[in-house]
């Protein structure tokens, strides 16, 4: 005997699909680097691991994570003995695999 099974699909729905997938992964791995970034951050005061943020997630950028505390460049310049020099691009690293530079110093 021969079976078959006939799949239909719209072309359309399936990259509906994938695209509304891929922006959910790309939402919980922002989570996730907000949530490491902050855990990873020295904290005197606690000031500079609460001012995390990340813009939206775009699916073809990804996304941002972005810091405004004055004194983090030199956080990550090792001036804590909390955390190692360049925890941040060592977080990012963690969660995957960055594009571009990791980390933009000035406004």
């Amino acid at each position: 005997m021969l079976f078959g099974t006939r799949v239909r699909y719209n072309r359309k729905n399936v990259k509906r699909q994938l695209k509304e997938e891929f922006e959910r992964e790309l939402a919980e791995k922002r989570k996730a680097a907000l949530s490491r970034l902050a855990d990873n951050t020295p904290k005197a005061t606690g000031y500079a691991a609460s001012r995390w943020s990340a813009g939206p997630v775009d699916p073809k950028n990804g996304f941002e994570v972005h810091n405004d505390a004055s004194y983090i460049d030199d956080l990550n310049a090792g001036h804590s003995d909390q955390a190692p020099r360049r925890f941040i691009e060592s977080t990012a690293m963690e969660l995957g695999r960055p594009t571009g530079s990791i980390v933009k110093y000035g406004p």
